[in-house]
């Protein structure tokens, strides 16, 4: 059937030969006579050249906080501005419980005060997420540095504008994102050790492709200062429970 007409390739081809056209004469056509003349008409397939993926190169690296208070849960936001559309990396180093119950002073703030987090992305003036974010490597591969995979982690391409990224707790919904805080209708995945807590720590870390550094950050939240080198405390004594 000749899909441009609906009439079947058998009568066109058939009216062309009565009309003194022979298509069999055409290379474009195989009568099937030479199964091997296929090899001569058309050209060894070349696959295209793979396009390079690009290194990539930090630009925020950021110690936050959440806390409850009055019954509500915080939730940070980052504003920020992409003049050129490039890939970007968002990486939230979070949870201090490994996956194998074990504790790590991940941020080095000598405290066992962490969060279960999840993040929303938003363009500015849209409250439709370009995507939401829990659990990173659900397969089981840590290779970013966290030590759960709880922590989440999200790679993708954005377009040239404006952008408000949410960093909270998980099971936080698109409006708690967009409002700053969550009702705390139940136990907030806050931590202290292995217990709940009212308050827990994350790092957050963008980065994106090498090259002029595209993104301006117009709003961050509050910073936690973290000396590393002041924390005397062996791990198992921050964590002891």
């Amino acid at each position: 059937m000749c899909g441009n007409t609906g009439i079947p390739a058998k009568s066109i081809v058939a009216d062309l030969k009565a009309n003194g056209i022979d298509v069999a004469a055409f290379d474009g056509v195989d009568d099937g006579s030479s199964p091997s003349s296929n090899f001569e008409r058309f050209p060894a397939y070349t696959p295209p050249v793979p396009a390079v993926v690009l290194p990539l190169t930090l630009r925020l690296k950021l110690d936050g906080a959440i806390s409850l208070t009055a019954g509500f849960v915080s939730i940070d936001t980052v504003k920020f501005t992409l003049s050129k559309d490039t890939d970007v990396v968002f990486d939230v180093f979070s949870v201090e419980m490994a996956d194998n119950d074990t504790f790590v002073d991940l941020n080095g703030d000598c405290k066992a005060t962490y969060l279960d987090s999840m993040i929303y992305l938003f363009p500015t003036g849209d409250s439709t997420p370009v995507f939401s974010a829990d659990d990173g490597s659900v397969d089981g591969t840590l290779k970013d540095g966290s030590v759960s995979f709880r922590d989440p982690y999200k790679r993708t391409f954005l377009k040239k504008g404006s952008y408000t990224l949410a960093i909270a707790p998980t099971g936080s919904s698109e409006e708690d994102a967009l409002a700053g805080k969550t009702k705390a209708d139940y136990p907030p995945e806050l931590y202290t050790c292995r217990a709940r807590g009212s308050y827990g720590s994350y790092r957050l870390e963008i980065s994106s492709t090498i090259g002029d550094n595209p993104l301006s950050f117009t709003k961050l939240p509050r910073a936690v200062m973290i000396n590393p080198k002041s924390c005397k405390k062996p791990t198992g004594l921050i964590c002891s429970s």
